[in-house]
């Protein structure tokens, strides 16, 4: 079975911060393999979203990956409704329309405590994507060390990947 986990939330949620700590480097290459220290599973990884690039930008990147289609993907997705960066587009015309699962790992609340994201919207506006699995990251919930909250964070992040992988490969 073939996994996208992607990493969901706006701009300056700690997408991106939280995918180089899992794999412990800043720099990704397009034509390797990358693997989370305690996960079994080797990873396409993409630290960027679709709010770092526009929609179609987003889909020519992916597209650019070899063995995208072959290769587990972790990411970082914005589930963001703006007409040139469509999230549900994305989703059903990408290269993430061919994995079997899309786990949207959500991102809860913002850094600053100042935004938290509407899931139930979320999920509602991509109900007809059938490949969804959704998970909601909120372990940091009521925490005010951006420390703390980082590692509560990565701690549920980690333990769900594990749930995943548990019993494959």
């Amino acid at each position: 079975m073939r996994r996208a986990i992607m990493i969901t939330g706006f701009n300056n949620w700690g997408k991106t911060t939280h995918i180089k700590y899992l794999f412990g480097r800043n720099n990704f290459f397009k034509a390797k393999t990358y693997s989370i220290n305690g996960i079994r599973a080797d990873f396409i990884v993409v630290p960027y979203s679709n709010d770092d690039i526009t929609g179609e930008r987003y889909i020519k990147f992916l597209k650019k990956y070899p063995d995208i289609r072959k290769k587990d993907l972790f990411g970082a997705f914005c589930p963001t409704r703006e007409f040139k960066n469509d999230s549900l587009r994305i989703l059903t015309v990408s290269s993430l329309s061919y994995y079997d699962e899309v786990h949207l790992f959500y991102l809860k609340f913002k850094w600053d405590h100042h935004a938290e994201l509407m899931i139930e919207e979320i999920k509602q506006y991509l109900q007809e994507v059938q490949n969804l699995r959704h998970f909601i990251i909120n372990a940091d919930n009521g925490m005010a060390d951006n420390k703390d909250r980082f590692l509560a964070r990565q701690s549920q992040i980690r333990d769900r990947l594990s749930q995943l992988y548990h019993n494959e490969k």
